[in-house]
């Protein structure tokens, strides 16, 4: 048995490329930190200069005695326009086989609950080659004293396009493969679908209008009729927490005043059948026709859940004007799409890491209450196994755009592959919650300094992106400190 392999692990930020050598600064051993009620990860990557079958990987320790799990997930690569990136992310016996001089990588995630005992653990992660240990490898898992609550997190709304994934991964029973596809969104990574999974005359919604984790739903109001909007009020109406996590669309990101005269139309409609509705806008600019009119005094009369696409925070006067509306009970919430590129923050697969988690620490700074993207499941023009060119009506490099999910049916999975971009979202969230913590207990210019330690504002970076796992430790040990003393 050759003993030739590279072998290095490194946080789930940095992607690793098929042919990305990272044998500088190589790393065999890891230490991850995590909170309790929380997720947390490390990637692990082998290359052998030949052809070498039959390896198998697990990792071993007394997690049990801990309370907590492992998870190991295999990545996969998709095409950027040729070039290869890391994306799906599929759970995996651990039992592989290598090519010359390309990269297998897994990422290992800690999964812990409220139960999880506090303390470091050392666990193994071993490789076999043909049966026989090839190596043993540390991996140290720290559980910090306190949990992640539900009520601190940020989450992302993000919609699921029925019709696409109807069309790529065939099935006999639609209405099961959606609740599918909506659950593991919102059980695995915070993330709410816009249309909820049933009708709000069936009883079964009762469930996910009472799930604390649903956060967020929205309602297009020209799929409805008026006596179909008042009978959804009044059901809505029935719990106070019901109608909040409601938001009504009457018009997605208006560019003219043509676009703004049908918003006050519809909703005057809406108004009619809905009693002070929560309309929900996205917007991104000026109306082009305005004249010096802004979207913000156009849309000030309807918008109660106030949507702006992130680059918008970059100006001090939006970010005043978005307090100002907060004051009088408005919800700020923020988005990306298709747009913007580097240097802002955004979900491409052919973007680093970094900037998919870093961008819920910019929503922090900037008091974004949560993260809206358009669709997780734009799978139109092509599958996304096999090109991420996903949006080619609007631009062929935004790869990855609108599709953060895979079809499951590609590597025997009757539901949705989740993807690495979904997993940094996770973790992002998660880094939310704990900001929000840290700001209650610790006070405010203390997060302010350790966000700007990381990311100053919307365009610039620490050059060092282990910069945000550092500030990440820095604070977790520094609250699991402060609740150990409580005790």
């Amino acid at each position: 048995m050759e003993k030739n392999l590279k072998v290095w692990f490194t946080s789930p930020e940095t992607k690793i490329r098929p042919r990305s050598h990272l044998t500088w600064g190589k790393k065999e051993d890891f230490h991850i930190y995590v909170a309790k009620n929380a997720t947390e990860g490390c990637q692990v990557s082998f290359m052998a200069p030949e052809d070498r079958p039959g390896f198998s990987l697990d990792v071993r320790g007394r997690i049990e005695d801990a309370g907590f799990s492992t998870e190991i997930l295999k990545e996969h690569y998709v095409s950027c326009e040729g070039a290869m990136w890391p994306d799906p992310v599929v759970p995996d016996s651990g039992k592989f086989d290598l090519e010359a001089g390309i990269n297998t990588t897994y990422l290992i995630n800690i999964k812990t609950t409220e139960k999880t005992v506090p303390g470091t653990y050392k666990l193994k992660v071993v490789l076999k080659e043909k049966g026989k240990i090839y190596g043993k490898y540390d991996l140290k898992v720290t559980v910090w004293a306190f949990s992640i609550e539900n009520a601190d997190r940020t989450y992302m709304l993000a919609d699921i396009d029925k019709q696409f994934v109807f069309r790529h991964q065939k099935t006999d029973d639609e209405e099961a493969l959606f609740l599918k596809y909506y659950n593991f969104l919102l059980e695995n990574y915070h993330t709410c679908p816009y249309n909820l999974p049933y009708d709000f005359s069936d009883p079964r919604v009762d469930e996910y209008l009472n799930n604390e984790k649903v956060k967020q739903f929205v309602l297009h109001s020209a799929r409805f009729t008026d006596e179909q909007l008042s009978a959804i009020c009044d059901k809505l109406s029935q719990k106070p927490e019901w109608i909040n996590k409601c938001g009504i669309e009457v018009t997605d990101e208006p560019c003219n005043m043509a676009h703004y005269e049908k918003q006050k139309a519809e909703y005057a409609r809406v108004s009619a059948a809905w009693p002070e509705p929560p309309v929900y806008t996205a917007f991104f600019k000026d109306p082009d026709d305005g004249k010096g009119a802004k979207a913000t005094d156009l849309l000030s009369y309807s918008s109660k859940i106030w949507i702006p696409k992130s680059t918008l925070f970059q100006k001090k006067d939006f970010r005043d004007c978005m307090e100002e509306h907060r004051s009088h009970g408005d919800k700020i919430l923020w988005y990306v799409c298709w747009e913007p590129g580097l240097p802002y923050a955004n979900m491409f697969v052919d973007m680093d890491g970094f900037f998919h988690r870093v961008l819920f620490w910019q929503q922090y700074m900037y008091r974004a209450e949560a993260l809206c993207y358009w669709t997780t499941t734009w799978w139109r023009d092509c599958n996304p196994w096999d090109s991420s060119s996903t949006v080619r009506d609007l631009s062929w490099y935004c790869h990855g755009d609108g599709s953060m999910l895979y079809p499951g049916d590609r590597v025997g999975i009757d539901g949705p592959v989740g993807s690495l971009r979904l997993e940094l979202v996770r973790s992002g969230i998660e880094d939310f919650a704990m900001l929000k913590m840290g700001e209650r207990i610790f006070g405010k210019a203390y997060i302010d300094r350790l966000i700007k330690s990381v990311t100053p504002n919307l365009r610039d970076y620490n050059d060092d992106h282990d910069a945000l796992g550092r500030a990440r430790i820095m604070l977790g040990n520094r609250l699991s400190k402060y609740f150990k003393a409580k005790k």
